[in-house]
C-alpha cells in the first residue's frame, strides 16, 4: 500500500497510461484483510457479541473469519459489478489515450477560468468571428453577382431602347413610304 501511495504522489504516474491498473490496484487494496481489519477488528466484533463470545470463543473466531471472508467476498462482487456497468475498463484506457495524446499535442489543453461569460466568450467570439468573415465573404459574392445581374438587365434595357428606336424609325420609314405610294396611287388614279 506504501508503494501504492508513493506512484500515486509522482506526477508522471497518471500521464504514463496507468489509470486501469492503478484503479484495479486501489481497488484490491481496499478490499485486503489489513483494510478490513482494521475497520472491523476482532477485539470490536467481540465487543458486539460479548455473551456469545464468553460461552465459545471458537465459535465467535468462526463466525468473525466467516464474516469478514464473506465481507470481502462481498465487497469484490460489487466492485466487478460496478467495473462491468460502467464499462469501466474501456473508459480508463480511453482516459489514458487521451492523455497521451494530449502529450504529444505540446499546448497546454484549455481549461475554465470559473467565469462562465468570459469561458463562453473565449470559446464561442473565435467561431463567431469565423462564422461572420464566412456571411462577409458570401455577401461579397452576392453582391458581386447581383451587380452582374444588374448589368445585365440594364444592357438588356438599352437593347429594348435601341430595338424600340429601331422599330419606331422603321414604322416611321414604313408611314412615310405609305404615304407616299397613297399619295402616289392618289396622284396615279387622278387623271382617270
Amino acid at each position: 500500500m506504501l508503494g501504492l501511495l508513493q506512484s500515486l504522489q509522482d506526477p508522471c504516474f497518471f500521464c504514463a497510461g496507468h489509470c486501469c491498473p492503478l484503479v484495479n490496484k486501489l481497488w484490491n487494496c481496499s478490499v485486503g484483510k489489513p483494510t478490513v481489519h482494521t475497520s472491523i477488528s476482532y477485539e470490536r466484533f467481540t465487543n458486539c457479541y460479548k455473551h456469545f463470545h464468553q460461552l465459545d470463543p471458537e465459535v465467535t473466531k468462526w463466525v468473525y473469519d466467516k464474516f469478514v471472508a464473506q465481507l470481502q467476498t462481498s465487497i469484490r462482487e460489487e466492485i466487478s459489478e460496478i467495473k462491468e456497468e460502467g464499462n469501466l475498463e474501456a473508459v480508463l484506457n480511453s482516459l489514458d489515450k487521451i492523455v497521451e495524446e494530449g502529450k504529444a499535442h505540446g499546448e497546454p489543453a484549455w481549461r475554465p477560468s470559473g467565469i462562465p461569460e468570459k469561458d463562453l466568450c473565449s470559446v464561442m467570439a473565435p467561431y463567431f468571428l469565423q462564422q461572420r468573415n464566412t456571411l462577409c465573404h458570401r455577401v461579397q459574392k452576392q453582391e458581386a453577382k447581383n451587380q452582374e445581374l444588374a448589368d445585365a438587365v440594364l444592357a438588356g434595357r438599352r437593347q429594348v431602347e435601341e430595338m424600340q428606336q429601331q422599330v419606331q424609325a422603321l414604322r416611321q420609314a414604313w408611314q412615310a413610304l405609305h404615304k407616299e405610294q397613297t399619295e402616289l396611287l392618289s396622284v396615279l388614279r387622278a387623271p382617270e
